[in-house]
């Protein structure tokens, strides 16, 4: 395996947690040199990029998130974008984290 599909199946899984965000979908693009996934709405404010990485979680959906772990479908909070980022240090590719007014992306660079 190459390392990308723990990467790109987590930011899967992270985005069909979020709440019902009305008519705004999450999004993923495919390019030659990268893979983004945009996700509408901030980060919780007591949740930075940093703390992201280093595992710290929020749920904003606690039944869904409940209901996800039952099926094993997920199998904790705050393990996805630790993981994602070892996985890509260990495979030398960059990954970038940002808000963008109400949005959220993540870059996984190919």
């Amino acid at each position: 395996m190459d390392g990308r599909a723990p990467m790109t199946g987590n930011g899967q899984k992270n985005g069909r947690l979020w709440p019902d965000t009305g008519p705004y979908k999450i999004r993923v693009f495919l390019f030659h040199d990268r893979i983004e996934f945009i996700s509408p709405g901030k980060l919780p404010n007591t949740v930075t990029i940093e703390k992201l990485k280093a595992g710290v979680s929020y749920s904003v959906n606690p039944v869904i998130v409940k209901f996800m772990e039952n099926l094993r479908y997920i199998d904790k909070l705050g393990r996805g974008i630790p993981m994602v980022c070892k996985e890509a240090e260990k495979n030398n590719k960059e990954i970038a984290f940002k808000e963008l007014g109400e949005e959220f992306k993540v870059t996984l660079y190919l």
